[in-house]
């Protein structure tokens, strides 16, 4: 999990490298498993992973699907929001969520 983790920080701050270094934190949420914030020119965007993805899912397998549904932009575009991937029946579904506070 570990490895994971520094992945997507990494990927993260790739796709943003003007903010603040990535964050990530469990959440203990329903299937929620880990949720990345970047902080970009004071405004905060979030990425959340079930726990399907992180746990079933090889990094490099990940890093596809961040790339695939283009993650960075969507985070870019919905600020404050959360942009959840999560399994849905063999597929992997994009969705933007309010953030929890």
């Amino acid at each position: 999990m570990d490895t994971k983790i520094a992945t997507i920080r990494g990927y993260l701050a790739a796709a943003f490298p003007s903010a603040e270094s990535p964050s990530h934190r469990p959440d203990l949420g329903g299937d929620l498993t880990t949720v990345f914030s970047v902080i970009e020119n004071y405004v905060r965007h979030q990425l959340g992973l079930t726990r399907p993805i992180m746990d079933d899912r090889r990094v490099e397998e990940i890093v596809r699907l961040l790339n695939q549904h283009a993650v960075p932009n969507l985070m870019r575009a919905n600020p404050e929001k959360r942009v959840m991937l999560r399994a849905d029946g063999g597929k992997t579904v994009c969705d933007i969520e309010d953030l929890r506070q």
